[in-house]
């Protein structure tokens, strides 16, 4: 598994797309979107403010003040980038003294999985970095590894650091106090209502109400 993987599987996605549009047939994006598609709606979480909920949750734990990381995608996802887009705002917004001191570019979703020593190296020296206040990992990658050098470091326990989904490693790390908060979603409700709402259109035509139907 490594990066260029990644970036086949979405040329791939985008292949099987277009098959779908000459085809006529009816589709359904989920927790990620593509723009300018006939898709019949979008399903899944509302990235923006997701981005959004994050920087309110950093601004409050660093009440107000300090230095924040951003750890984002290098992927073209139109999710991971809102995802940042919403945090960024929110800072400039309503926490004008949280500084961005430092944005790290991820080549892939799969380079932590490929290399977790490498993604393990890459939060250690995130964390040697001087007046680090805060870390926020928009793709939720580096969470575990970050989670477990700041229960190694004393010196790191008043580090914030948010992220996104819920998982068995993310559950331990928010148990034990090491990452601050995570933003889950709700995969079930997702599918469900993707299947839900490709069912009422094929059985009777009826169109989706809202081109993005938002959930958790």
């Amino acid at each position: 598994s490594n990066p260029q993987n990644w970036q086949n599987f979405l040329q791939s996605a985008c292949r099987n797309l277009e098959h779908l549009e000459s085809a006529s047939l009816p589709f359904i994006t989920m927790n990620d979107d593509i723009e300018h598609s006939t898709r019949l709606c979008y399903v899944g979480p509302h990235s923006l403010q997701s981005g959004r909920v994050a920087g309110e949750l950093m601004g409050r734990f660093l009440r107000g003040k300090g230095r924040v990381v951003l750890i984002r995608n290098g992927i073209k996802s139109l999710d991971y980038e809102t995802r940042a887009v919403g945090f960024t705002k929110k800072m400039r917004e309503d926490f004008p003294h949280v500084s961005l001191a430092l944005t790290i570019t991820l080549a892939g979703s799969e380079e932590v999985e490929a290399d977790p020593e490498r993604a393990f190296s890459l939060c250690e020296e995130l964390f040697r970095l001087t007046q680090i206040d805060g870390i926020y990992d928009a793709t939720s990658r580096l969470l575990p590894f970050l989670g477990k050098l700041k229960a190694e470091k004393e010196a790191l326990q008043t580090t914030v650091i948010i992220g996104h989904e819920l998982n068995d490693q993310t559950r331990a790390c928010l148990l034990n106090g090491t990452v601050t908060a995570t933003l889950s979603q709700d995969p079930f409700s997702q599918g469900y209502t993707v299947v839900r709402t490709l069912a009422d259109y094929l059985q009777e035509k009826k169109l989706p109400d809202f081109d993005k139907l938002y959930s958790r």
